[in-house]
């Protein structure tokens, strides 16, 4: 008994010490967690975990008044359903209240006589407009002030009698306006590297509900009715549906739109993007100083990717890759596993030119499987590609543009980095798709993108081309104009080219046709790997500007990112176009960087060769002093 009762007196003080020193310990990692949170916070601060959400007063700390014009008049056209026309007025309401713009409402009546202090004037849907608000509101913009109208504004008088698309057009710097109503939910897509693209990615595909919409014909677009696909409705050019412009009249600025800003209440998401874009077409209108960052590098409007499909016959991919190495482009060829083992030497080829990816271990689809299943053959396309030539294979292209979201699952488990020929289109730039790497590390993510295919692949065009027996321009123009739309959206157009069709020799004048044309425009051509390298870390990088003075505006970059980011630029919104320009760094170890000031709003562009990882960098902007 009593050596059973020393034994049990000398377990409980060894029990009680190593869970105060368990204890202890974890106290030790959760204060070190919390100064380094904290730490964080003071520097780039990426997290929001010690301070309380204020609410927004941007608005109010800039001097920005608004009007909302509640027209009375324009109303009587909604007379079997009245509270369908104040609901954009509504929605605009909220959206100035949020950002600390409390709005003064105006009717038809004092609008004639004038606004007084405002600054910015809302004209949602005023299509009945009387002799004296028309010129009130030439008169505004003249004093250098901003407007922001939707739908066929002024296009009735005050009796709302039809007058014409004569106001609009004069209003907006537009050709020629119509009314378009369909019959179901509509697709437009947005312009991206825009005022407004700090939240509304390039080439955005955002539904609308049917609806009568504005169309107006205008050669630069911020917004366009489109398909599935990112293209313009109905075969026709963007410039003649267009849904959304900006425009600078001498002094004053004017936005316009011809879609309803309220969307159904299910639809938050996009209804928070329709807001940003509300609140920074204030902004630009009251000649608040905005500021984006750059999709590309090295001041590239678009990127381009040439992806080549190598199934069935190697020796014409051989020819291709030739081809491609003489015009010193790129490309990234995606090879199923099993083939590509009999063919070593064309794998290594490839590889010297771009980059070698997948196309699963047959070149069948994967669709339908489970998403183990899918991530085992994905991994034994990998191993095996890898094995023939050593270098990550990190892409993966649907064959017959089959996939679905177990898909991506299966491709973040495999290690790839990205799909290629998404069709569920979205947007015209890749979209990341995250995943938690470890539950104790809840901040680290692993990463796939989805390549959008938003441009035809070579079997689409050859199959509808017309023209002469023998291919030539008329051919390269298919491929060619889909590069023009995406460039003009700001995104990444994919050259898909399959080895045994494009990739034959007697295509091979059309493909260079192709290829010298991309090669002679500001696209980065680059390979998938690439690509999704410099979209990553890009993803980390935030941008802020903010008016300090009449003549100096304040820009802040963070990169909150592990990596660093290369030959990127920032694209600051002015308020004016000054004479002159100085950058200086408010911290004696940054160096100014180098700008220009673009010929078109304003609009001056900062280039900043490296953006080092976890950190942030402030400069100010002198203008004229």
């Amino acid at each position: 008994m009593s050596n059973a009762s020393t034994t049990r007196t000398h377990q409980y003080p060894k029990t009680a010490y190593g869970f105060y020193l368990a204890l202890s310990m974890l106290i030790a990692i959760c204060l070190e967690g919390i100064i380094y949170l904290l730490m964080l916070g003071n520097t780039i601060g990426p997290f929001k975990v010690f301070q309380k959400e204020e609410s927004v007063n941007q608005g109010m700390a800039r001097g920005i008044k608004v009007a909302i014009l509640v027209s009375r008049s324009s109303a009587s056209l909604f007379s079997e359903n009245p509270q369908a026309f104040a609901i954009p007025e509504r929605e605009w309401e909220r959206v100035l209240k949020h950002e600390g713009i409390p709005p003064r409402v105006v009717s038809d009546a004092e609008l004639a006589q004038g606004l007084g202090d405002a600054t910015v004037l809302v004209l949602p849907g005023a299509a009945c407009m009387g002799k004296d608000e028309r010129t009130t509101i030439r008169n505004f913009l003249a004093e250098g002030k901003g407007v922001i109208a939707s739908g066929p504004v002024g296009t009735r008088n005050a009796k709302c009698e039809w007058q014409g698309w004569d106001f609009l057009t004069g209003l907006t710097g537009g050709k020629s306006a119509t009314t378009f109503t369909p019959t179901t939910n509509v697709d437009m897509t947005f312009r991206g590297q825009v005022y407004f693209s700090e939240k509304i990615p390039s080439g955005l595909k955002l539904e609308v509900p049917s609806q009568e919409l504005t169309l107006l014909n205008s050669d630069e677009p911020d917004a366009f009715l489109s398909d599935w696909m990112l293209r313009p409705a109905e075969g026709k050019p963007i410039s003649a549906v267009a849904l959304a412009v900006h425009h600078m009249d001498k002094k004053g600025r004017v936005v316009w739109f011809g879609f309803n800003n309220a969307l159904p209440a299910e639809r938050d998401v996009d209804q928070s993007r329709i807001d940003h874009y509300l609140a920074s077409s204030v902004y630009w209108a009251a000649r608040q100083p905005l500021a984006i960052l750059g999709n590309w590098p090295k001041k590239n409007l678009a990127a381009a990717l040439i992806a080549v499909e190598v199934q069935q016959d190697f020796a014409d991919a051989g020819a291709l890759s030739s081809l491609l190495k003489s015009e010193g482009l790129p490309a990234t060829f995606f090879c199923d596993s099993e083939e590509a083992a009999s063919q070593p030497q064309s794998v290594k080829d490839f590889q010297s030119i771009g980059e070698v990816a997948s196309l699963g271990t047959t070149g069948k689809p994967l669709q339908g499987q489970p998403p183990r299943a899918q991530a085992e053959q994905l991994q034994q396309s990998k191993s095996g590609l890898e094995k023939i030539e050593p270098g990550k294979v990190l892409g993966y292209a649907p064959p017959e543009g089959l996939s679905e979201p177990a898909t991506i699952v299966a491709l973040n488990d495999a290690g790839y980095r990205y799909e290629l020929n998404e069709m569920a289109v979205t947007r015209a730039e890749p979209e990341i798709v995250d995943f938690t790497s470890s539950v104790f590390f809840p901040f680290q993510k692993d990463e796939v993108s989805k390549i959008f295919r938003t441009s035809s692949d070579d079997f689409d065009i050859i199959a509808n081309y017309h023209g002469p027996e023998q291919p030539g321009s008329e051919l390269a123009e298919g491929f060619l104009s889909d590069f023009r739309r995406i460039s003009y959206l700001g995104g990444v157009y994919t050259l898909y080219i399959h080895s045994y069709l494009l990739g034959r020799p007697e295509y091979h004048d059309t493909l260079k046709k192709v290829l010298d044309d991309i090669h002679a425009q500001p696209a980065w051509a680059t390979t998938g790997g690439q690509l999704v390298d410099w979209w990553t870390a890009r993803n980390k990088i935030e941008v802020q500007t903010s008016k300090i003075s009449v003549h100096r505006i304040r820009v802040d970059v963070a990169n909150k990112g592990l990596t660093d980011l290369e030959n990127a630029s920032v694209y600051v919104y002015l308020p004016y176009h000054p004479n002159n320009i100085q950058i200086s760094a408010i911290v004696f170890r940054l160096r100014s960087p180098k700008f220009q000031m673009l010929g078109r709003d304003d609009i001056l562009r900062i280039d900043f060769p490296r953006l080092s990882a976890q950190n942030s960098y402030t400069y100010i902007v002198q203008m004229d002093e």
